[in-house]
């Protein structure tokens, strides 16, 4: 039988996770993603502590997620996380949610570098054993890229503080994705839910960085840039596709 390198995690989704219909939101879903690969690398012994010395640390580059049912409040979810596969310096990774009939809720695909901490910039992945063993059923990796926005509707400036910063001392990914989304009108999300996401993330953010954030709604669509007010330096770029709760 073949070893099975991933992590299987069990969460139940609590009253300071949803929204005001009860459903999880979707940055708390991917914090949820996010301590299930975090669980998963430290019993690989290739977290983050497990790399200080070598200066090294793993940053997430793109990511597609596809909600197929979205959890609801004191629903019992298993997250299902494992690698799958590299290629030089990219590193593959999929999530899975299932309900407790193990049905499948949403899924993520996505692609990680390993970046030398001092030098900021990825280097080439080890060839470690459990990138030869693709689980059955693996994801396609995320196959897109992002345009700038040039064109936008709404502007959201915001600044960064101590609570925003992760374990690498940048800021971390669910808060760079809900200050995307929190350029858009609220009646967007009365009216829609999130049915699929693509995120392309292009370089770090920082403690007291402001944040501009930027969106364009139309026909069941939105698309987004974070920029880096200072620079001008694109953060991460975002396209997402909702369905009306009215279907």
């Amino acid at each position: 039988m073949t070893k099975f390198y991933g992590y299987k995690g069990n969460y139940r989704v609590r009253t300071s996770e949803i929204n005001k219909f009860k459903e999880l939101r979707l940055t708390n879903m991917i914090q949820l993603m996010q301590e299930a690969s975090m669980q998963n690398v430290l019993s690989l012994k290739l977290s983050v502590w497990d790399m200080e010395r070598s200066k090294l640390s793993w940053v997430l580059l793109k990511k597609e997620i596809r909600i197929h049912t979205i959890p609801t409040l004191g629903e019992n979810l298993t997250i299902v996380t494992y690698p799958s596969g590299f290629r030089k310096i990219f590193a593959y990774r999929d999530f899975k949610i299932f309900n407790e009939k193990q049905e499948l809720l949403s899924t993520a695909s996505s692609i990680w570098g390993l970046m030398d901490m001092e030098k900021r910039r990825l280097v080439m992945i080890p060839a470690y054993e459990f990138y030869n063993i693709i689980p059955e059923g693996a994801l396609e990796p995320p196959n897109f890229s992002l345009k700038q926005l040039d064109n936008y509707q709404q502007k959201f400036d915001t600044k960064m503080v101590w609570h925003d910063l992760d374990w690498n001392g940048h800021i971390n990914n669910s808060v760079l994705i809900k200050k995307m989304l929190e350029s858009l009108p609220a009646q967007i999300f009365d009216n829609y839910h999130i049915d699929s996401m693509k995120i392309q993330f292009k370089t770090e953010s920082f403690l007291e960085d402001v944040l501009t954030s930027k969106s364009h709604f139309t026909n069941e669509e939105s698309f987004h840039s974070l920029h880096r007010e200072v620079d001008n330096k694109p953060i991460c770029l975002s396209q997402i596709s909702w369905k009306s709760r009215k279907k």
